[in-house]
């Protein structure tokens, strides 16, 4: 099943990534259905932190490209995920907590900024409670 787990994930990438220009553009039910569509192939491939760290990070990205007043929530965001990062995974309640925000985000785009700064405070949180556990 490698071979198989490996293309689903790369094809999930794909998905997710194809929903990166739909948000840029305004068009957020259509980024939320290649969202959902591409986190589930995903997750049916199995874990692979630098893909989904990726594509979660983008998304923030396309929302700041679609409404530049939303940069600095999008920034904070994406500093959260490699805070994550640096703790070396995202489990899967964390991949769909992010997921469930960003597809709320993507129904309601006026609520990005609030969105983004609540999962990334989660995500220092997480990250710094890792980190001390480590320490």
């Amino acid at each position: 099943m490698g071979a198989h787990a490996q293309v689903l994930r790369i094809a999930g990438f794909a998905v997710t990534l194809a929903a990166l220009p739909a948000v840029a553009l305004g068009h957020g039910w259509i980024g939320l259905g290649l969202l959902l569509a591409g986190r589930a192939l995903a997750v049916l491939g199995g874990p692979s932190l630098a893909l989904d760290l990726i594509t979660l990070a983008g998304l923030p990205f396309a929302f700041a490209l679609a409404d530049p007043a939303r940069a600095v929530a999008a920034s904070f965001l994406m500093f959260g995920f490699v805070a994550v990062a640096a703790s070396r995974r995202l489990d899967r309640i964390e991949e769909a907590v992010c997921t469930a925000g960003l597809a709320l985000a993507c129904l309601v785009p006026s609520w990005f900024s609030l969105i983004a700064y609540g999962l990334g405070v989660a995500c220092f949180a997480v990250a710094g409670l890792r980190l001390a556990r480590d320490a």
